[in-house]
Order: structure tokens, then sequence, then C-alpha cells
């Protein structure tokens, strides 16, 4: 009997004595890496089973030591940039119980772009999105239109003023960031524009047009016939004498009317795309 005791009184004593050290911080050695961001918040836990106060040390890549907490507990963010962080955990005496190292790394990450190839259209006419990253070799996948769509380019009708979302993953390395980008096309409802007047007929071409815009007709233009380019508000862009061609260079993307007046008053209008 006196001997069980004894083994029993030991046993005990070596278990209170683990207890009161019973202290580890749980995330262990970690990378986090930021998607696009200068800094980024850190979660750690600090677990103990014994009562009292401990320090919990953080000791950033510049240097110095800051105190991040005077008791163990659970969940702790702090905020850093990139570089490694030691957390190092003492009890009430000062002895060390605990560290750990975190690396912090910031990804760059390319959002894409999305092309629109009229931004102001007039109700139920079309206009093209397309898009690509911003910096060529990288992709972006999967991804998808806020129309549901997963092609690429998409043509949308719109008969109101709506903006379109592209979303989707960029991968970097083993990181993976959600990426978007979004365009707004305006409809109009194209009201104020003058009719055409007559049965004359003329052809533009090429149409889309990226540069310059040639003028067809079957009937002779009468001498001091003007040309007058409007947009889809009706808003006069540029007024001049006839010309078979015209240089549409400094003009903006968009959807645009070119009409001929002639001397007499009749106007003579037709469509075209500047991409």
């Amino acid at each position: 009997m006196i001997r069980l005791l004894l083994i029993l009184n030991i046993f005990i004593c070596v278990y209170t004595a683990d207890a009161q050290n019973f202290f580890y911080l749980s995330a262990g050695n970690s990378t986090i890496v930021a998607c696009n961001s200068t800094t980024t918040s850190v979660f750690y836990n600090i677990n103990s089973s014994a009562s009292g106060l401990y320090t919990i040390t953080l000791q950033p890549p510049t240097g110095g030591t800051t105190t991040l907490a005077t008791s163990a507990s659970i969940g702790h963010v702090f905020t850093a940039a990139a570089g490694v962080y030691t957390i190092t955990g003492y009890d009430g005496a000062s002895t060390v119980l605990g560290v750990i190292h975190y690396t912090v790394a910031m990804s760059t990450v390319f959002n894409p772009t999305i092309t629109v190839s009229a931004g102001t259209i007039c109700s139920g006419e079309t206009s093209s999105l397309s898009f690509t990253p911003v910096t060529s070799g990288y992709t972006i996948n999967p991804f998808s239109w806020s129309t549901t769509q997963t092609i690429t380019p998409i043509s949308v009708s719109p008969t109101i003023t709506t903006t379109y979302t592209l979303g989707g993953l960029f991968t970097t390395g083993t990181r993976t960031c959600t990426v978007s980008d979004s365009t707004t096309i305006t409809v109009n409802a194209c009201v104020g524009i003058e009719e055409l007047i007559g049965n004359f007929a003329f052809k533009i071409y090429p149409n889309p047009v990226s540069s310059v815009l040639h003028i067809s007709t079957e009937q002779n233009i009468p001498n001091g016939s003007q040309l007058e380019i409007t947009n889809v508000l009706g808003e006069t862009i540029t007024k001049k004498g006839f010309e078979n061609t015209i240089d549409l260079n400094a003009l903006q993307n968009g959807y645009y009317f070119l009409t001929i007046i002639t001397p007499s008053g009749s106007r003579y209008r037709n469509k075209f795309i500047k991409e």
C-alpha cells in the first residue's frame, strides 16, 4: 500500500508541472501570399491550459519588437507587409514557450480589361464586349460575364443603360486570386435627329471604320452640299463641305450618323460605327 501511494504522488506531480507550461502557437511555420496588395492580415492562434499572464511579441522584418497580447487567448490578427515575421510566447518568468515564423509574400495579379466596340448606342442596337489581361502571357481561367456567357467576345443589345461585369480566377504560383472588370453601355432613345428626306441613296464603307470612311453615291451630289456627323444624342461632331472620303482617326469609338445636306435643305442620312 505504501509503495502504491508513492507512485501515485509522483505521477500527479509530473502531470501538474506539465500543465503549468502547456502553451503552444498552433499555426506553425506558414507562408501567406496576398493578391495585389501591399499589406495583408495574418491570423494566428495562441493556446494554453494554464492560468496566468503571458506575453506575446511580434518581431517584423524591419526590426524592433511589439507586444501583441499579455494573456493566453485564441484568435489574433496583425497587418503585415512582405517579409518574415516572428511571433514569440513567454510565460510570467520570461521563459520562451513557443515560436512561430510567418513569411508574407505579395503576388502581382493582373486584372482583365474589357474592350467595348460602342459605349453609347441607340435602343436595340448591338455592341461587342471582349477582354484581355493587361499584360500578355497571363491567363484568366475560368471566367464568366454577368450575362452568364463564358466566351469572348460577346454581343449585347441592351434596351436600357446596362453595366456588364467580367469575373474570373487568376492563378500565380500556388495562389489563386479573384479578378474582375466592368463597363457600362449607355442606351439612348436617339430622338431629336432629323429623318431622311427624299429617296437619295448612298453607301459608306468600311463599316465599322477605324480610320478613313469612304462615300459612294449613284447620283450626282449638288454643288455646295455638306457632310455632317452627329452622335446618337443628335449633337453635331463635325460639319464640312462634301468629300468622298472622311478622316475619322480623331473620332472616339461609338455609333454615329453621317448626313449629306444639300443646298436646298434636303438631308440624307446613314449610320456607321467607329472602332
